[in-house]
Protein backbone atom coordinates (compact mmCIF):
# COMPACT_ATOMS: atom_id res chain seq x y z
CA UNK A 1 0.00 0.00 0.00
CA UNK A 2 3.01 2.28 0.40
CA UNK A 3 4.89 1.02 -2.67
CA UNK A 4 7.66 -0.77 -0.82
CA UNK A 5 8.61 -4.43 -0.44
CA UNK A 6 7.62 -5.97 2.88
CA UNK A 7 8.28 -9.66 2.19
CA UNK A 8 10.35 -11.58 -0.33
CA UNK A 9 11.65 -15.09 -0.69
CA UNK A 10 13.86 -17.15 -2.93
CA UNK A 11 13.63 -20.85 -3.81
CA UNK A 12 15.41 -21.93 -0.62
CA UNK A 13 13.13 -19.94 1.69
CA UNK A 14 10.11 -21.22 -0.25
CA UNK A 15 11.04 -24.86 0.43
CA UNK A 16 11.29 -23.98 4.15
CA UNK A 17 7.96 -22.10 4.19
CA UNK A 18 9.71 -18.88 5.18
CA UNK A 19 9.80 -15.22 4.09
CA UNK A 20 12.39 -12.45 4.45
CA UNK A 21 10.47 -9.46 5.83
CA UNK A 22 11.22 -5.76 6.23
CA UNK A 23 9.38 -3.51 8.68
CA UNK A 24 9.42 0.26 8.28
CA UNK A 25 8.87 3.23 10.59
CA UNK A 26 6.43 6.06 9.87
CA UNK A 27 9.08 7.88 7.78
CA UNK A 28 9.59 4.91 5.45
CA UNK A 29 12.97 4.01 6.96
CA UNK A 30 13.87 0.36 7.55
CA UNK A 31 13.23 -0.39 11.23
CA UNK A 32 14.13 -4.08 11.24
CA UNK A 33 14.40 -7.15 9.05
CA UNK A 34 14.09 -10.84 9.72
CA UNK A 35 12.80 -14.25 8.74
CA UNK A 36 9.20 -15.32 9.37
CA UNK A 37 7.20 -18.42 8.62
CA UNK A 38 4.42 -18.13 6.08
CA UNK A 39 2.39 -19.74 3.37
CA UNK A 40 1.82 -19.22 -0.32
CA UNK A 41 2.13 -15.78 -1.86
CA UNK A 42 -1.60 -15.19 -2.36
CA UNK A 43 -2.31 -15.95 1.30
CA UNK A 44 0.55 -13.72 2.46
CA UNK A 45 -0.63 -10.89 0.18
CA UNK A 46 -4.10 -11.09 1.72
CA UNK A 47 -2.60 -11.05 5.22
CA UNK A 48 -0.35 -8.08 4.43
CA UNK A 49 -3.17 -6.10 2.79
CA UNK A 50 -5.27 -6.44 5.95
CA UNK A 51 -2.77 -4.35 7.95
CA UNK A 52 -3.21 -1.07 6.09
CA UNK A 53 -0.30 1.36 6.58
CA UNK A 54 1.88 -1.30 8.29
CA UNK A 55 4.40 0.95 10.12
CA UNK A 56 6.08 -0.08 13.38
CA UNK A 57 6.26 2.38 16.27
CA UNK A 58 9.39 3.07 18.32
CA UNK A 59 8.90 2.33 22.03
CA UNK A 60 10.68 3.49 25.18
CA UNK A 61 10.61 -0.02 26.61
CA UNK A 62 11.61 -3.40 25.24
CA UNK A 63 8.87 -4.70 22.95
CA UNK A 64 10.34 -8.17 22.37
CA UNK A 65 13.61 -10.10 22.36
CA UNK A 66 15.04 -12.36 19.66
CA UNK A 67 18.53 -13.83 19.39
CA UNK A 68 19.33 -12.19 22.73
CA UNK A 69 18.63 -8.73 21.27
CA UNK A 70 16.10 -6.39 22.86
CA UNK A 71 13.98 -4.68 20.21
CA UNK A 72 12.41 -1.29 20.90
CA UNK A 73 9.77 -1.38 18.16
CA UNK A 74 6.13 -2.32 18.68
CA UNK A 75 5.35 -4.79 15.93
CA UNK A 76 1.68 -5.17 16.85
CA UNK A 77 -0.74 -4.47 14.02
CA UNK A 78 1.95 -4.90 11.36
CA UNK A 79 2.71 -7.67 8.88
CA UNK A 80 3.95 -10.25 9.68
CA UNK A 81 2.39 -10.24 13.13
CA UNK A 82 3.17 -13.87 13.94
CA UNK A 83 5.76 -16.46 13.06
CA UNK A 84 8.87 -14.33 13.58
CA UNK A 85 11.70 -16.84 13.53
CA UNK A 86 14.79 -14.66 13.43
CA UNK A 87 15.76 -10.98 13.52
CA UNK A 88 18.51 -10.10 11.04
CA UNK A 89 18.94 -6.34 11.55
CA UNK A 90 17.55 -3.53 13.70
CA UNK A 91 17.99 0.17 12.91
CA UNK A 92 17.37 3.07 15.27
CA UNK A 93 17.20 6.71 14.23
CA UNK A 94 17.58 9.91 16.24
CA UNK A 95 18.11 8.14 19.58
CA UNK A 96 19.50 4.75 20.49
CA UNK A 97 18.49 2.41 23.30
CA UNK A 98 20.83 2.12 26.26
CA UNK A 99 22.20 -1.39 25.82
Amino acid sequence: KQDRPIATRDAILKTKGQWLFTKYDSYGRVAFTGIASGGERSMEQTNASAFGINNVKRTQNISFNREGMDVYYDQNNTYPSAGLLKILSVNYYDSYPAY
